[in-house]
């Protein structure tokens, strides 16, 4: 686990909407936990077809793959680079509509008062 400095700024006086009171504000130094989370792109190439698949690891070892897929026009020039960079763009993109699917899941499962008996506000 990495850890990093940040700091906060914390209104102490009754006037936050006011910046010019500076003086009413209390600068605190906290610590904050830095993750890395990694992203692998694998591309595998069969004639005019290429392929990309993207996968997240987190801290966790959780998993997410996107897949992306390109293929060359036959009346273009053959230039690999092009088809590699639509399929890992593709596969990014894929990979990013699922995290954010992760995360919608996890907010409707986690989400709410811990207690159900606890009243909402």
């Amino acid at each position: 686990m990495h850890r990093a400095i940040g700091i906060r700024e914390k209104w102490i006086g009754p006037f936050p909407s006011f910046p010019f009171l500076a003086r009413l504000c209390r600068t605190e130094v906290i610590m904050m936990e830095a993750k890395q989370w990694t992203v692998q792109i694998f591309i595998t190439e069969e004639g005019d077809d290429t392929r990309a698949r993207a996968v997240l690891t987190t801290q966790d070892t959780s998993t997410v793959t996107g897949r992306g897929e390109a293929r060359r026009n036959p009346i273009d020039r053959p230039i690999p680079e092009i088809g590699d960079e639509l399929a890992a763009s593709r596969a990014l993109e894929d990979l990013a509509i699922r995290l954010h699917d992760v995360a919608s899941d996890d907010i409707v499962q986690l989400t709410g008062p811990a207690d159900p008996r606890t009243p909402s506000r």
